[in-house]
């Protein structure tokens, strides 16, 4: 055990080791040293050179005894380019460290600006479901005609909702008057006509007509079997009829509601002396019986034929 301490005494240190070794020997160590060690070219060169002043000055000061002169140019630049890459390090860890440290956007910030963009989405839709419904609630998409004396126009909207109620001619202004049709379902506003309106002229000898007129077969439908259910709770002869929009205008532009219209274009057929214009001013009941009178042996009320008349309809009652 002795004898292994004492060779350990006697083995060189390091120092004592590279006291034994001539400048290029040691040049040579460091350098193959430094072959090992991945830096850039330029910080080891700078190394080997600060390493040889060091040295140079070392053996200086044992020779003379002088302080250890200050760095030379070759050790200034290993320090100052150890600095430089110490602050790069620095800068880039505090960059990473930032990026680390900086949030993510949050959940909750991408939910937010969905929710508020499905939001703003669906105020565009409801925005345009409103303008939608109130251009189908206020735009006719029938046109009902009512014939007794007064002569009267509904406008019914898709819903079958009362949208207008136009008189045709002046007794017809007097039945509307204090009346409030529009916004009521097609079969409660004949409700409130008969009762109240037209009451005064829904006698047993009175000739109703209503016609419908609509591109929607659907409604139109709809709108004769609702008017022939209605005309059989007046008390008095009628048809029901389904008119085309030319029909419409016409009668509208001589004046007369459109079942007036077709009736006095029917007699005007069978008495070459009358002109459509002159039964403005006849009752629906007058115009039947004058067409009954000029056919041969009679003919059964309300059996008139027209343009755009169907045959569709409640008709009956007495002459």
């Amino acid at each position: 055990m002795s004898d292994t301490v004492d060779n350990r005494d006697k083995l060189p240190t390091r120092r004592e080791a590279a006291d034994g070794l001539d400048d290029g020997q040691l040049g040579q160590a460091v350098a193959s040293a430094f072959d090992g060690i991945a830096a850039p070219d330029e910080v080891k060169r700078a190394t080997l050179q600060a390493i040889a002043e060091r040295r140079a000055a070392d053996q200086g000061r044992d020779a003379e005894g002088a302080e250890m002169p200050a760095p030379g140019n070759a050790a200034r630049k290993v320090a100052e380019r150890t600095a430089a890459l110490s602050g790069a390090r620095s800068e880039a860890g505090s960059a990473a460290a930032a990026a680390v440290a900086a949030p993510a956007p949050r959940r909750r910030t991408r939910f937010v600006a969905v929710r508020r963009a499905l939001a703003a989405a669906a105020c565009v839709a409801v925005a345009a479901l409103c303008v939608l419904g109130a251009r189908l609630y206020f735009t006719p998409a029938a046109y009902v005609g009512i014939d007794v004396n007064p002569s009267l126009e509904l406008s019914v909207n898709t819903f079958g909702l009362v949208v207008d109620a136009q008189p045709l001619n002046d007794d017809a202004g007097a039945v509307l008057e204090g009346l409030a049709l529009e916004g009521k379902p097609y079969d409660q506003a004949l409700d409130q006509l008969a009762n109240e309106g037209l009451s005064s002229y829904l006698s047993e000898d009175a000739y109703l007509e209503v016609s419908v007129t609509s591109s929607d077969e659907g409604l139109a439908q709809r709108l004769q079997g609702e008017s022939d259910a209605w005309l059989q709770t007046t008390g008095c002869s009628g048809a029901c009829s389904r008119v085309d929009e030319a029909t419409r205008e016409q009668a509208h532009h001589a004046g007369m509601g459109v079942g007036k219209y077709r009736a006095a274009c029917e007699l005007a057929k069978l008495d070459p002396t009358v002109e459509p214009e002159d039964c403005a001013h006849m009752s629906m009941r007058e115009l039947r019986d004058r067409i009954a009178a000029c056919h041969e042996g009679g003919a059964e009320e309300g059996g008139h034929e027209g343009e755009g008349h169907h045959g569709h309809g409640w008709q009956g009652g007495r002459r």
